[in-house]
């Protein structure tokens, strides 16, 4: 099965239970507390990588709040590989934005090569 069929069979499973009628506060804390383990359920299902030397040639370029800081030009701090890379496909190109990101950095995992 993959993560997309497993993403959405935790979403289905959720949704199950949380379309039965609840009315008290206590049946509506359950309905919030299965929603959050399905939520992290999903998201331990991440496997967005990137190569660490891209990630190192992220990191150079990136500020600690998240913006690119290139000295020269566009995309002229980064090496051709990394760029190939970036542009090899979309998904590519939304992993390093999400790896650029502060706030969407723990999503992504550095892997060797």
């Amino acid at each position: 099965m993959s993560e997309l069929e497993k993403a959405k069979q935790i979403a289905a499973e959720a949704f199950n239970f949380k379309s039965k009628a609840y009315t008290t506060i206590e049946q509506k804390n359950e309905i919030i507390e299965v929603n959050r383990k399905a939520f992290m359920q999903i998201l331990s299902l991440s496997s967005l990588t990137i190569p660490k030397d891209i990630a190192d040639e992220i990191d150079c370029v990136v500020n600690p709040i998240g913006q690119i800081v290139l000295k020269s030009g566009i995309l002229s701090d980064f090496t051709v590989e990394a760029i190939s890379w970036i542009y090899k496909n979309n998904e590519n190109g939304y992993i390093a934005i999400a790896y650029a990101n502060p706030l969407t950095r723990d999503l992504v995992k550095v892997v060797e090569g």
